[in-house]
């Protein structure tokens, strides 16, 4: 006999509601490969397309299942909750805080990691599901345009649910950031909006193809204009200061994370100055891999020290996807920039 079905864990008496309707499913059931059984027995959304990339490479059809489950927990919305825990004894290593999801707040979809390597009859499987995620996003994280911005459009982006030197929607906790405001723009959501439409587009039916280009093309203009400072050859978070922008000026995973994934142009200055920072080890080369922050920044390493300072594989496994990339292009400097640091990481990776 089965037992009766435990207690919703994302809905409380404030009417959060769950990622799957009760009536249409009593259980709620999620493959995943957890970041670890015992201290943390639960899915994480945000680590969950990391550890895909793995298995992927073992075995397809796992992969392709463990995605279609996490996708079956989306809400009519489009909102799938960043971390699942389903039973008494998941939920007992979990402060009771952090167990109600608030469907507002999203987590870095990393699931797009493996859009590239879907079949024709999987594209067409995911994509509706793919699609109503992707506009859950651009409407439930959509941004301000500061004053004065000089942009043609809308695409730009906040996570929700910051509070004092926590970003948990990001994935990238305690990475420093300017002070709360609805003013914010968030330089790491905007990259993975323009990741998102830009795999969307490869995944898309023809018919869905040109209003998708455009959101990448819009989007990724606004990254490049109101993200990027070619002065200083670094992308940043930015909010209005009255009828002028603030830049938060760090060096660091959120600020080399359009090269990480890709979505720059080889040929854009912004190239070879992440490079530099990522070459440099007053910044974030060190013998262990890419520094989470750069070495002189002065929180380094303060406060939590999660992500000011730390050596992230999930990160590093970027970088060298992006490193190899960028060895393609047809500059000499970039494309020994990117050898030399693609040949250090990878040296470093497998000595460790």
């Amino acid at each position: 006999m089965l037992p009766p079905p435990e207690e919703d864990p994302f809905e409380d008496d404030e009417g959060l509601t769950s990622s799957v309707e009760k009536h249409e499913r009593p259980f709620l059931i999620l493959q995943s490969s957890t970041p670890s059984r015992s201290a943390f027995p639960r899915g994480f959304l945000w680590d969950e397309g990391f550890h895909l990339v793995l298995i992927n490479s073992w075995n397809h059809d796992i992969a392709m299942d463990i995605l279609g489950s996490w996708l079956d927990l989306m809400n009519a919305d489009g909102w799938i909750p960043r971390e699942i825990i389903l039973g008494n004894e998941a939920r007992a290593r979990v402060p009771s805080e952090f167990q109600v999801q608030n469907p507002e707040i999203a987590n870095p979809p990393t699931l797009f990691l493996l859009i590239s390597t879907l079949t024709t009859s999987e594209k067409a499987t995911f994509f509706p599901r793919l699609l109503t995620w992707f506009n859950w996003f651009r409407s439930s994280q959509r941004g301000v345009v500061p004053p004065g911005a000089k942009v043609a459009n809308e695409e730009v982006y906040r996570w929700r649910g910051k509070q004092g030197i926590h970003c948990l929607a990001s994935g990238l906790d305690d990475y420093p950031r300017a002070p709360t405001s609805d003013s914010e723009l968030h330089v790491d959501l905007m990259t993975w909006i323009v990741y998102m439409a830009q795999q969307m587009v490869n995944v898309a039916p023809e018919e869905e193809k040109e209003k998708l280009l455009k959101i990448y093309k819009d989007a990724k203009s606004n990254l490049m204009e109101l993200h990027y400072n070619s002065t200083r050859g670094v992308f940043s978070d930015i909010s209005a200061a009255g009828n002028s922008i603030h830049e938060e000026y760090h060096i660091g995973y959120l600020n080399i994370l359009p090269l990480l994934l890709g979505v720059l142009d080889p040929s854009h200055p912004s190239v070879g100055s992440t490079l530099r920072f990522m070459s440099d080890p007053d910044h974030l080369y060190s013998e262990f891999g890419l520094r989470s922050l750069s070495k002189s920044d002065k929180l380094y390493g303060q406060h939590e020290n999660y992500w000011r300072g730390p050596i992230w594989v999930n990160m590093n496994y970027l970088a060298l996807k992006s490193l190899h990339q960028v060895c393609n292009c047809h500059s000499h400097y970039k494309w020994f920039s990117a050898i030399y640091l693609y040949t250090g990481l990878q040296s470093r990776r497998l000595q460790r």
